[in-house]
């Protein structure tokens, strides 16, 4: 769209692309050991170092300036119960103004030093409740215990074993989206912070979801370690590797990695800015209009060619003669009679622009412009006869149907609500069958602070972030929780199962007086004698929406070999809705592995758009094939979308046991970091229906050949 402004406004001023580079650096990753059973290793950050303890071990120095400690924002630290307790060993030292000690954001829970000779212990409960104690004398340059004790009557802040203040409360802790940090509260010092950090040494650092007594306070024995939810003694340090980092208020913009390596977003930069555009005109006959956006290059210095397509295989090819000055426009005609695509395949043309010699800038062959444009698809051939197979036999048995045929079995599970076993032979496809999804992992655009001049959304909440994706967090996009209201299944006749699922998706963890958030589901499955799957689903907001979706579609996890991954769709590189010209229709394939993007903020990745078919294959060559009555956008990932959005630092990745597969009917674009997502490429929050073929298939079977088969 800002290349179609520029172009049809010659006295337009242009913009620049400000952060060329990535800003990362290159920096060790060092972790301290959890000796809880919940493994939340610290990662230390900046230059923090090992230094002789209050008693024989180790303690962990913070200078305040630019150190801290990083947690995971693993599920075991949410504690949003009505019981907590903090504790901690420091050394404080020189007052800086600064000094967060242990806190998970700004409006769930902490431990902090708010000013020279003051203390807070603070939780959040629809609003901060806190308890404040002044810090007596003799508190800099000594050791000192610190604990903080909710236990759902009554905070109490201790200070050397000795409760220096307490605040009468009851009720339950909120959830925020931010980690726990040691030295440094995440919620507050980022991108936009322009102090030191706290200046202490810190050790022994505890965290419980239950309220500690007075004598259990500082002391140690196997059940305490097992009950804890973060033991840090910092007695070891081990350097595990290395990434990018941002430091404490970095931002990740760039179209290039730090090692400059190109991201997927340069492709569409290169194309959207392309000095030679080519339309059709008429595009069976193959009469083409070519403009030449140069200002000083006539197209005769540049080498022209074309070639047919048909699922990606070539079908004829030639060259152009084209002189053209800058700035004009002509028509051509290509032979495209040569065409002779086969039912059920897609024909297309491409025209290519290339560079016919090396250039002090690239090398001869460099491409310049290039376009794809497609034509209509003759239908294909339709499914065998379904009298050529068996009839299908059905059991219903402890809320579950199972549809047996040649070959597979599909059980479709009342209390999960979906279809919970897909096997053919003895092979089992599935971990998680399809359910409604809304969320994404936040892109880096949605994660920035900036956006949210253009781009806040009237759902937004305090406490939730600074950044777009707060309106989405605010309703529990992140945490819908689903419910089956009902399953029945029916005979249609002997070779094709009705199965019907009503369910109800709804957000948790809203404020008192929220109006819910939520979605009414429904399921459709047509399970035919050939062993396809056609599911239909309606999916209808209700309650407090935000303006846009991140998406709409469907979620399905599949087995850990499921490994092989191709599709017929744009590729081979990563696209969204508004950075999709840029990567060609084709037939494309890889390791699910090789879908990973290293963004420097772990953040939703991999998707491709228009797609036509996908399928997932294990090495034995059986697999399931995915295809929509529209062109779908999907991903397939090893990474499950919580820890993707729940990770700030690609280190806190964890592969699943298991392909998470994404099949969306719409999904929202990139969008910039000042200007959101043009309302083009929204996705709004009302009704949708679509449908999906679900195809399990054997070993032999080609999954582009099954795609060509009609069957809705």
């Amino acid at each position: 769209e800002y290349w179609e402004v520029i172009r049809a406004y010659p006295r337009t001023i242009g913009g620049a692309v400000w952060d060329w580079v990535s800003p990362g650096v290159r920096w060790p990753w060092r972790t301290t050991p959890d000796a809880s059973p919940h493994g939340n290793d610290g990662a230390l950050m900046g230059r923090p170092r090992l230094v002789d303890g209050r008693s024989g071990g180790k303690a962990l120095a913070l200078s305040g300036h630019d150190e801290w400690v990083a947690l995971y924002r693993d599920p075991s630290l949410d504690v949003t119960d009505s019981e907590l307790t903090l504790e901690m060993w420091v050394f404080p030292r020189r007052w800086n103004d600064h000094g967060p000690l242990l806190t998970k954001g700004d409006h769930q829970y902490g431990l902090q030093q708010i000013a020279a000779d003051t203390l807070e212990l603070f939780i959040h409960d629809k609003e901060r409740v806190s308890v404040k104690a002044a810090t007596g004398h003799g508190w800099e340059g000594a050791w000192h215990h610190l604990a903080g004790v909710y236990d759902g009557e009554e905070l109490r802040l201790y200070l050397d074993g000795v409760v220096i203040g307490s605040t009468r409360h009851s009720g339950a802790i909120d959830h925020n989206p931010f980690p726990v940090n040691i030295g440094r509260n995440a919620a507050l010092h980022g991108q936009e912070h322009e102090g030191e950090l706290s200046n202490a040494l810190v050790d022994e650092v505890r965290i419980f979801a239950r309220a500690l007594d007075e004598a259990e306070l500082d002391t140690d024995s196997p059940a305490l370690r097992q009950e804890a939810r973060l033991w840090l003694d910092f007695d070891s340090v081990e350097e595990r590797g290395e990434f990018f980092s941002l430091g404490i208020g970095g931002r990740s913009y760039g179209v290039i990695w730090p090692d400059r390596v190109p991201q997927p977003e340069l492709w569409q930069l290169k194309k959207s800015a392309q000095p030679v555009e080519i339309e059709a005109l008429d595009l069976p006959e193959g009469r083409l209009r070519v403009t030449n956006h140069h200002h000083f290059t006539d197209l005769s210095e540049l080498d022209a060619s074309w070639r047919l397509t048909s699922d990606g295989e070539v079908l004829g090819e030639g060259t152009l003669e084209i002189a053209l000055p800058p700035g004009e426009s002509t028509s051509v005609r290509l032979p495209v009679d040569r065409l002779g695509a086969a039912p059920g395949r897609e024909p297309g043309l491409e025209v290519r622009f290339t560079l016919p010699r090396d250039t002090p800038w690239a090398p001869r062959g460099h491409e310049v412009a290039w376009e794809q444009l497609t034509f209509p698809v003759t239908p294909g051939p339709t499914l065998a006869p379904f009298d050529r197979f068996p009839p299908l036999q059905v059991d219903e048995a402890e809320g579950r149907v199972v549809v047996r045929g040649d070959g597979f079995t599909y059980t479709f599970d009342q209390t999960l609500g979906t279809v919970s076993s897909m096997k053919v032979g003895e092979v089992e496809l599935l971990q998680q069958g399809p359910r409604a999804n809304v969320w994404r992992a936040p892109l880096a655009n949605e994660r920035d602070a900036w956006g949210l001049y253009r781009g806040k959304l009237s759902t937004h909440r305090e406490g939730m972030g600074n950044d777009i994706a707060n309106g989405w967090r605010a309703v529990g996009l992140d945490r819908l929780e689903h419910t089956v209201e009902g399953l029945t299944a029916s005979l249609v006749n002997d070779r094709e199962v009705r199965v019907e699922i009503r369910a109800h998706a709804a957000a948790t963890g809203l404020p008192p007086g929220s109006f819910s958030t939520g979605f009414a589901l429904t399921y459709v499955y047509r399970v035919l004698a050939s062993g396809d799957v056609l599911l239909r689903h309606t999916i209808v907001p209700h309650g407090n929406q935000p303006g846009w979706l991140p998406k709409v579609g469907l979620q399905m996890v599949l087995e850990e070999g499921f490994n092989r991954l191709a599709w017929h769709g744009r590729g081979p590189y990563e696209t969204y809705p508004d950075r999709r010209t840029g990567a060609r229709v084709g037939v494309f394939e890889g390791t699910v592995e090789e879908q990973y993007v290293p963004y420097l903020v772990p953040q939703d990745y991999g998707n491709k758009t228009d797609v036509r078919w996908v399928s997932l294959e294990n090495a034995r060559g059986a697999g399931l094939l995915a295809m929509g009555e529209e062109l779908l956008n999907v991903s397939a990932q090893h990474y499950g979308t919580d820890n993707l959005s729940r990770a700030w630092y690609p280190f806190q990745l964890r592969p699943q046991e298991g392909v998470t597969l994404n099949l969306d009917h719409r999904v929202s674009g990139v969008g910039g970091t000042a200007v959101s997502v043009l309302n083009e490429y929204q996705t709004f929050p009302r009704s949708y229906e679509y449908g999906v073929r679900l195809r399990p298939y054997r070993p032999g079977e080609k999954p582009r050949e099954l795609s060509r088969q009609g069957c809705w």
